[in-house]
This record gives C-alpha cells, sequence and structure tokens, in this order.
C-alpha cells in the first residue's frame, strides 16, 4: 500500500511499538493518524445537508393569507406608485424603494405608523445581504411625500387580516408540536406590533434588535433557553451568532429578498444538538405582494424550506442582486418571470456541483490565521496553537488600551469589552458581510465595539462560548485579524532577540533558544515553530528548552531576565543552531517531498475512482427518470451532468495533475533563556 511508504506511517509504526506512550507520543499519534486518514486526501467541508440522517426534519407550514379588498388595494397602490415612479426615474423598481415597499408587505398597520412618522428607516437593521447601499432615503421621502398627498387621507383598518390568520395558526401549533416560537422580522416598527398584539392574548414574549445590548441579548437568551417566556421575536442581526436548537417552530413573519437571509434564519434552529425531529417553518404568505408573486416562486424552486441551500451560497453573493434585478422588472409577464427563475435555478446546482467537485480535490488547508502555527497543546509542543489564552487576553488588551478601550473580567470567563470609535473603524475596513470567526458578523463588532456601555461580552473559552452562546476570541477571530494588523504596521512582529526568565514549573539550564517558522507549500501546506537550544555552560545541543520557552509563551507566564552573558559565547552558540537547523531543513525537505508524492498518487487514485463512482451514481438516476416520464428539461439536466463527469475523467487520466512540495525556513528569534 502507498499509505505503507509513507513518513507518518513510519513514524507513529515507531511510537506505538513501546510499552506505553507520553503525553508527547500520544499527540505525536494523533497527527500521524489524522494525516494517514485516507478520506483527507479527498477532504470536503461536510455541510448540513450531508450528515447524518437522523437530522431534524424541515417542515414547511405555509400561512396563506388574503387580504380584505381594502388592504389589498391600499398595499397595490403603493405598489403601483413606486413602480411607475421608479421607471419614470429610469430605475428598477424595489431597489431604492424596497424599505417601503417591504415595510408594507410585512404589516399595514406599522406601514401606516411609518407614513405618519415621516418615513424614517434610520433605525431599522443593517442587512448586508439585501442591497442596503441602494438606498436613497432623500428620493424615498419625496415619492412617500407624493404617495401620501395623491392619498390624501390614509386608511384605518378595522382589521388587520395578516395577523389574525398567523395568530390563529401560531396558537394551533403552540403545545401541539412544540412549547417555543423564534419569529423573525426585518423591521423594527413590525416586531413591536407583533409584541402588542401576543401581549394581549396572554402570551410571554420577548423581543431582541441589532441594537439590543449585548448583555441584555444574553439575558434574554439565558431565560428563553430555561423557558422563562413561549415567544421570541427578532430580527436577523439580533439574533446573529445565536444558537435556538431548544426550539422547532420558525415564523418568518415577513419574507426576505435574499434566500441566503431566510436560510440564516431557519440555521438558528437547524443545528446540531436539535432534539426535535421536526423542524416547522411557518411561512406567512400574502398573495398579490411582491415577497409572495416573485420571491416565494424563487425559494420554493431552490428548494429553500426544505434543505440547507448552504451549497448555492457563493454563487447567490455574486449573482442575487442581478437576478433580483431583473425579477423586479414590471415588464415581464408572470410566465416570464417563472421561467426566468427555473433557468437560473438549474444553472445555479450546474454551478454549484462544478464548485462541489472542484472543492473534493483542493487543498485541506487554503489559508493559515498568522497566529495559527502548528506548536502546542495540552501537554506539550506537537499540533495546536501559537497563542494560549492568556496571550490571546493579554495582545487583545494592549491593542484594547492602545486605542482608548478597555477589557473587564466579569467572571472566571466572561469578559466585558468596551471599544473606541477608532476599533469600530478598524473593524469595518474587514468587511460589514464577513462572519468568519465570529458568531454575530463583523457589522455587529463594529456596532458594539464603537465605544457604548454596556460593552461586548465575551469569552476566551470554546467550551464556555458553545454552553454559554458567548462570542469567542480565538486566533480566527476578526479582533485577532485587527490586532495582527496593528501589531505588524508598527512593527512589533519583526524577528528580534530578547532574554526571559521561564517560571520553575519549566525548569532549565541557561541556553540560547533559537526560534524558526518552517512553511511547508504542496498538497498539506503547514506552519510549523522550530526551536533549537544551546546550553550556555556545556555548548551542547538540547531537548526541552525550546519547548518550555513556547510554553510559557503559550500561558503568558514568563518575565524578564537579567541574566549576565557574553556576546562572544552568543555567536558561538547561534552558529550551533543555525548548522542544527539547516541539517533539520534538509532531512525534513526530504521527508516533504516523499510524503507530497505518496499523497499525490493516493488522491489521483481516489479521484479517479470518485468520478467513475458518480457517472455510474448519475446514470442510474438517469435511467430512474427516464423510466418515470419525466420532463425532458430534467432529463437533460442529468445527461449534461453525465457528460460533463466523462470529460473530467477522461481530462485526468490524460493529464494528471503535477505536484511540487517546498520547504521555507525564517528565523523569528533568538531568546536567552533561565530561570
Amino acid at each position: 500500500s502507498s499509505i505503507a511508504t509513507r513518513n507518518d506511517y513510519k513514524r507513529l509504526a515507531e511510537i506505538l511499538d513501546t510499552d506505553s506512550m507520553s503525553p508527547a507520543e500520544i499527540s505525536q499519534s494523533k497527527r500521524h493518524l489524522a494525516a494517514l486518514n485516507t478520506l483527507a486526501s479527498v477532504f470536503t467541508r461536510t455541510r448540513k445537508a450531508e450528515t447524518p440522517e437522523d437530522r431534524a426534519i424541515r417542515e414547511p407550514v405555509p400561512i396563506i393569507v388574503n387580504w380584505s379588498p381594502l388592504e389589498l388595494a391600499f398595499y397595490s397602490s403603493i405598489r403601483k406608485w413606486f413602480v411607475n415612479r421608479a421607471m419614470v426615474n429610469g430605475q428598477v423598481p424595489g431597489f431604492v424603494l424596497q424599505m417601503p415597499l417591504r415595510q408594507a408587505a410585512s404589516c399595514l398597520p406599522a406601514m401606516i405608523e411609518y407614513m405618519k412618522a415621516k418615513y424614517d428607516f434610520k433605525e431599522d437593521e443593517e442587512d448586508p445581504f439585501d442591497f442596503g447601499a441602494d438606498l436613497d432615503p432623500e428620493l424615498t421621502g419625496i415619492l412617500m411625500d407624493e404617495l401620501v398627498n395623491n392619498m390624501q387621507t390614509l386608511p384605518n383598518f378595522d382589521l388587520d387580516t395578516k395577523y389574525e390568520i398567523f395568530e390563529e395558526t401560531l396558537l394551533k401549533m403552540l403545545g401541539s408540536v412544540g412549547e417555543q416560537v423564534l419569529i423573525f422580522s426585518f423591521f423594527k416598527r413590525t416586531i413591536d406590533y407583533l409584541k402588542m398584539r401576543l401581549l394581549k392574548k396572554g402570551l410571554r414574549v420577548e423581543i431582541m434588535y441589532g441594537n439590543t445590548p449585548p448583555d441584555k441579548r444574553y439575558e434574554i437568551m439565558e431565560r428563553f433557553r430555561q423557558g422563562k417566556f413561549e415567544i421570541l421575536i427578532c430580527s436577523e442581526v439580533g439574533s446573529e451568532g445565536l444558537d435556538f436548537e431548544f426550539c422547532n417552530i420558525l415564523v418568518n413573519y415577513d419574507l426576505p429578498w435574499n434566500p441566503m437571509r431566510v436560510e440564516q434564519r431557519i440555521g438558528r434552529l437547524d443545528r446540531f444538538g436539535q432534539k426535535a425531529e421536526k423542524i416547522f417553518i411557518l411561512n406567512v404568505q400574502v398573495p398579490g405582494t411582491i415577497e409572495d408573486d416573485i420571491f416565494m416562486r424563487l425559494y420554493d424552486r431552490i428548494d429553500l424550506f426544505q434543505n440547507s441551500i448552504g451549497h448555492l451560497e457563493p454563487i447567490l453573493r455574486d449573482e442575487m442582486k442581478d437576478l433580483t434585478s431583473t425579477l423586479l422588472n414590471p415588464k415581464l409577464t408572470g410566465k416570464q418571470v417563472e421561467a426566468e427563475i427555473l433557468r437560473k435555478s438549474i444553472a445555479w446546482e450546474t454551478r454549484a456541483s462544478e464548485l462541489d467537485d472542484l472543492s473534493t480535490h483542493q487543498n485541506l488547508v487554503a489559508g493559515i490565521d498568522a497566529f495559527l502555527i502548528e506548536g502546542f497543546d495540552e501537554h506539550t509542543p506537537g499540533r495546536g496553537r501559537f497563542i494560549g489564552k492568556k496571550e490571546i487576553q493579554r495582545v487583545v488588551s494592549r491593542y484594547l488600551t492602545k486605542f482608548n478601550g478597555s477589557i473587564k473580567q466579569a467572571t472566571e470567563n466572561r469578559f466585558e469589552i468596551i471599544g473606541s470609535e477608532d476599533i469600530s473603524q478598524q473593524m469595518r475596513k474587514l468587511g460589514l458581510s464577513r462572519n468568519k470567526g465570529t458568531r454575530i458578523g463583523v457589522a455587529n463588532l463594529a456596532r458594539d465595539l464603537d465605544g457604548r456601555t454596556p460593552g461586548l461580552i465575551v469569552t476566551f473559552d470554546a467550551e464556555v462560548a458553545a454552553n454559554e452562546s458567548l462570542e469567542l476570541i480565538s486566533v480566527h477571530h476578526p479582533l485577532l485579524e485587527v490586532v495582527q494588523s496593528d501589531l505588524s504596521s508598527s512593527g512589533l512582529l519583526l524577528s528580534k532577540f530578547g532574554t526571559l526568565k521561564l517560571p520553575s514549573q519549566h525548569p532549565v539550564n541557561p541556553g540560547l533558544v533559537g526560534i524558526y517558522l518552517a512553511r511547508s507549500r504542496g498538497i498539506r501546506p503547514k506552519l510549523e515553530l522550530w526551536s533549537a537550544t544551546v546550553n550556555l555552560e556545556t555548548f551542547e545541543l538540547e531537548n526541552g528548552p525550546g519547548d518550555a520557552l513556547l510554553q510559557s509563551l503559550a500561558e503568558g507566564n514568563f518575565e524578564t531576565s537579567d541574566y549576565n552573558f557574553a556576546t562572544a559565547e552568543l555567536k558561538r552558540a547561534s552558529q550551533k543552531i543555525e548548522n542544527f537547523i539547516a541539517a533539520k531543513h534538509k532531512h525534513e525537505r526530504e521527508i516533504l517531498n516523499a510524503d507530497n508524492s505518496a499523497i499525490a498518487l493516493e488522491r489521483l487514485a481516489t479521484r479517479k475512482l470518485s468520478l467513475q463512482n458518480k457517472i455510474s451514481l448519475t446514470l442510474g438516476t438517469l435511467n430512474l427518470v427516464k423510466s418515470d416520464n419525466r420532463a425532458q428539461k430534467i432529463i437533460n439536466i442529468y445527461q449534461s451532468r453525465i457528460d460533463r463527469l466523462n470529460r473530467e475523467l477522461t481530462d485526468l487520466i490524460s493529464f494528471p495533475p503535477e505536484s511540487h512540495a517546498e520547504l521555507e525556513i525564517e528565523a523569528v528569534a533568538y531568546v536567552l533563556v533561565s530561570n
């Protein structure tokens, strides 16, 4: 087997050929086993749709609302007015005017209040998914003035049909299929209105907006988790980063104009740990609105409410705005809108399949955090983090102090961070739509760290973050990216020499430690910290002090040393370290090249088998579709997929991918250590 030729296999065999293993050897064994995992060569990110079948089933529950003639006429007049005026101004209906149109579809009584309040949407949520940058408040205000003047008087509704039908369905669901409900709306006026109506019904209700303070959000979340109230009404931004796996009823009281926003709503409940067999997704639909006439058709076509559409996310982010512009074109008939939706949904699925095939044989490691280096675990330097929790706390604290912020420890594992306008601006430069490494998103981070009090409640402990739904500050967090950028611009990440006194639990002889960054490039790129130590008394290489130094750095447990040294001694020691590192570099490069070649052969064989299996499975599906007399366009989709897979297999056999490996080293620091 090609695995037996791998150096990871040989090293693992040597470690296992002992009577017992030290913690360090256990750590090394895990690392070698992970590297030898035959599935790792075709590793792909697992999506919720691909997880075991015992996960909760999504069951959409349409709540169809037929407005009264007066309600429908009011909405239609608003929609018609805006469409006509937008066309006169040469604009896309619904983009610069989306807020009034969406508010009207969301809640007519709230729309009346909006019109009375002179069309102020400034307090509504930031929504990077819904093209907020296109909003023109001044133009909207002018058009709303014209609309109100044209209407002369605003209607007075005796009955809110949408709410009444929603309430009737909600009360039937509560207690029969679930005990708690999460209701989503984009608009604060709608959220306040729903709270008022539901409280009058005797239900226990809480609400969360985007600007709900972090400590208040945490308190509401904990009370909801404990079952202290039945209904929580949220905006998307208000619920960012929170997990509601204990709740299995979700209500879309209004429908976002972007499917990924809907997916994020559902994802608050459809999470690992969801105990219910079914998640009920109640969609309040009003025929005659843009949401129902256009967007619900699209969402049904891409199976949004039954299955996760995470695989479409990169495509939707690029194309949704253009599609929305097309679908909102008033010149299109209903059939033309339906045809465009069908065409786009097929194209998206084809592209998603191509992207999925690409990711199958893409590098497992696409990039490594500037702080994340294979250097530590709980026992000894092995596979883990470059800086530990205390070190993260220290660099974050220094950064906050530098820019007029602060961090205060509330409990053993909970901290309150107060930011500043400078910190908020630096966060915004990362991009408001980014969510990697944060539960609440960069947009919310930038807002919560603008200097307001109470500040952002965080933890540096992953387990606490998971159990208490707190923001975790780890090496992947955007705040650390901002910190690292500041350190780089300040020149504080440059190589340097220093003297450190290590704690007694890390006993060392006085010695010079050279720390090097080893960066390997190839099929499995990685970063490692290498250390080499020369005893300044014997001038022999030693094992241990380098590990002790790195461990102390991770723990943040060290002091400045006043150890006396001679320059000539340090030069002699540094030369010995450089010779040792050069020899190690040569040896590790040979190992890397051998491993890289072996993995490349494994991947080639696995990729061939994968394509052959996909062709066989797709062919079986095609035959089934034909036997069921399905539409020709469906048959064409599967035939096209088979043709594409056959081409890929032919190309793979004819032109197997080349594989190269490199290993670069860079001196990071030389440190004189002692106790």
